[in-house]
């Protein structure tokens, strides 16, 4: 029985005890009942609480199972239109458990979707594998331009490209950044002087036990322009609508392939692969073209020239 029951027997209580009776044993003017009298009369009226509470409850238990039942209707409705859309008008399939069938199409699901998951997994470790055995192979037999006869030494100039894509693309982003990298150390080896005054330098490094040379060129320029404005005109001078690209990673990068001049004003004419690239700062943007003079899908010619070319502004 719950507090406000017992409370409501407290009351009734205190009213039993209250009420006069007659000598009958009912209610009325005269004397008072006797602890017998009252006892019964707080039975009777005890029991008839208890038995409206037991009827308030069946009511709202009843009224709960409805709700229930239509809520189970409305899903076992809702369950039937999606069986039939998917062909099954099995009516004993809209209640209670999954088929075993069902049971069993899941589980088969989930096995194929964790096989295909390993397969994929096998298949980015056996790629990453076969990346880094080239990309081993190239950094290993790249060639590089040999020392000046300075202390500056150009071993990061490297200037091969193999046909494995990934890590051809490794090349291209390697090559690019490892000649970023070194510009400011490239600009000093230059001796350009730190003032704004325009200049144009020239040194020649003769190769020993060589029948060559290395040639340094420098130049040093005020534009009369904004930064933005000479962006644009670079960009659109080196990157937009060229019909000689060969590789375009992405659009900062363009690998085309360019008739020597040099070639040409010797009498011996040959072309080489250029790769290219940008690279746009808040204040700085700088433009550099580098030969490639190795090359796995884009065969290069006999004769070659290494260089470098930075446009640094």
């Amino acid at each position: 029985m719950d507090n406000s029951l017992e409370s409501e027997m407290d009351v009734m209580f205190q009213e039993v005890e209250a009420r006069p009776m007659n000598g009958k044993g009912k209610v009325g003017g005269g004397h008072p009942k006797d602890p017998y009298e009252k006892k019964k009369e707080y039975n009777r009226m005890r029991n008839k609480k208890l038995r409206e509470a037991e009827r308030q409850e069946v009511t709202t238990l009843r009224n709960q199972a409805n709700e229930l039942e239509r809520l189970i209707k409305a899903l076992a409705k809702r369950r039937r239109g999606n069986l039939l859309e998917n062909g099954d008008d099995n009516d004993g399939n809209a209640m209670g458990m999954l088929p075993w069938k069902d049971v069993s199409s899941i589980f088969k699901a989930l096995t194929a979707s964790s096989e295909t998951e390993r397969q994929n997994l096998t298949h980015k470790v056996d790629t990453y594998y076969n990346v880094a055995a080239v990309m081993h192979q190239w950094v290993h037999s790249s060639h590089h331009l040999p020392v000046m006869p300075d202390t500056f030494k150009q071993t990061w100039r490297n200037s091969t490209l193999v046909a494995h894509e990934s890590s051809r693309l490794l090349g291209f982003d390697w090559i690019a950044k490892q000649l970023y990298h070194n510009i400011d150390m490239m600009i000093q080896h230059c001796g350009l002087p730190a003032s704004l005054a325009e200049c144009s330098d020239v040194r020649i490094y003769p190769l020993e036990n060589q029948n060559s040379y290395h040639m340094s060129k420098a130049r040093q320029r005020i534009e009369d322009a904004t930064l933005e404005e000479v962006v644009q005109v670079l960009r659109r001078q080196y990157f937009e609508g060229k019909a000689d690209t060969m590789d375009s990673p992405d659009p900062n990068v363009r690998y085309f392939r360019n008739k020597s001049s040099y070639g040409s004003t010797s009498q011996n004419a040959y072309s080489q692969n250029i790769l290219m690239r940008q690279f746009v700062e808040a204040n700085r943007y700088v433009v550099f073209a580098h030969s490639i003079t190795e090359d796995e899908k884009f065969p290069v010619d006999r004769i070659q020239r290494n260089w470098t070319n930075w446009y640094d502004d």
